[in-house]
């Protein structure tokens, strides 16, 4: 636990030190997607400002595809730690930075995964779920679905994130996720 607290403090600072060096921040985003898997350090990691660190790298290097994806996954494991980190991260813009992650890169089943989970997850906090509607959460989550119809953890991390996100009175939404329900025996 040390060892991975030491490696993801070392990976923040190069985050922060090395803005403008694509490799070691893509570097940096890969170490922190394994250590964060880990909750004691997710936790941790957080707590050393690893969520708007890791924001920035997403800002900072949108075109880089392993980037977005490595940040996603991390910020999926951020949005995990409670609903106080779910607010920070949405008042971090988070939802945006994902959906545009979904947006840049969508042939990158990693990218559109990952930020399915986030949605997801940020979508707990349900006075959010019109904001995230209005940015276009409900048509990127739709086109990860449509596109990545041979891979099942895409699938269901769309899935997760539709049946939170969709608004109740979007026909075409409910009847995506009832067909998803019924092909994979999921019940509701």
């Amino acid at each position: 636990l040390f060892f991975d607290l030491g490696a993801g403090r070392k990976a923040l600072e190069a985050l922060e030190d090395h803005l403008h060096n694509a490799l070691v921040e893509g570097r940096a985003c890969a170490l922190l997607k394994k250590l964060s898997m880990n909750k004691s350090v997710c936790i941790a990691l957080q707590k050393l400002n690893g969520s708007e660190l890791v924001l920035n790298t997403m800002d900072e290097y949108t075109d880089d595809e392993r980037v977005q994806a490595n940040a996603c996954s991390v910020l999926k494991e951020f949005a995990s730690i409670g609903t106080e980190t779910r607010f920070q991260l949405i008042n971090l813009d988070a939802a945006e930075k994902v959906i545009r992650a979904m947006k840049l890169h969508p042939n990158s089943s990693a990218t559109q995964e990952n930020a399915c989970e986030v949605l997801h997850k940020l979508a707990l906090c349900r006075t959010y779920r019109k904001r995230m509607r209005e940015l276009g959460a409900t048509d990127r989550i739709v086109f990860a679905m449509d596109k990545f119809t041979d891979f099942p953890k895409v699938q269901m991390g769309a899935y997760c994130a539709l049946s939170r996100i969709a608004n109740p009175h979007d026909g075409e939404a409910h009847r995506r996720l009832r067909r998803f329900e019924a092909k994979h025996n999921v019940l509701y």
